[in-house]
């Protein structure tokens, strides 16, 4: 038994991704994103300049909707398959180490910070807003700013949840696939 164990340590240190290197990829990644993103919005603001942010936030009013559910939808699955990525991890046969745990608890925390950034930013959309006749142009700009802000804020922690998820599974089928051992050996 201790020599399955010694094993398992053996091959773990070997397929082990570099914790910080992945996370630090996570972060770029989703850092990177959320500028592009807010880049993308920023220049068709500058090519409809003319239009009024009362007219660009009706125009964007369908596409944004659709962004933010499918951004608490997609946050919302991610939770429930962590746990399960959690219990495959404990029932395994091999240990993980301990940054595969923190990972998940990293994975976890950003998809709830995703489902509050595209709650709040579906709030901001839901409001009847650009009904009103008495509000000024410039709370139409913040507005305008406050959703174009939830919007990459939103896909910038997905795509950071989709980094982590990668190497979390990556991880784990690289240590558990019995036909891996010659790549577990480079």
């Amino acid at each position: 038994m201790s020599q399955t164990i010694e094993k398992s340590r053996q091959a773990l240190q070997a397929v082990a991704p570099n914790f910080p290197r992945s996370t630090w990829y996570a972060n770029a990644g989703g850092l990177g994103a959320g500028l592009v993103t807010l880049l993308v919005f920023f220049i068709v603001q500058r090519i409809f300049q003319d239009l009024p942010a009362r007219q660009m936030i009706e125009a964007m009013h369908g596409s944004s909707n659709t962004l933010c559910f499918a951004g608490i939808s997609a946050s919302s699955t991610i939770l429930p398959l962590m746990l399960t990525i959690f219990s495959f991890a404990r029932n395994a046969s091999v240990e993980f180490n301990p940054w595969f745990y923190k990972r998940i608890k990293s994975i976890s925390f950003l998809c709830c910070a995703a489902f509050t950034a595209g709650l709040l930013t579906l709030m901001l959309l839901s409001a009847p807003i650009t009904d009103l006749e008495s509000v000024t142009h410039t709370w139409y700009q913040v507005l305008y700013l406050l959703i174009v802000g939830g919007l990459a804020t939103m896909v910038g922690l997905l795509i950071s949840i989709l980094v982590l998820l990668y190497y979390a599974i990556l991880h784990i089928i690289t240590l558990l696939d019995p036909h891996n051992e010659a790549e577990k050996d480079r």
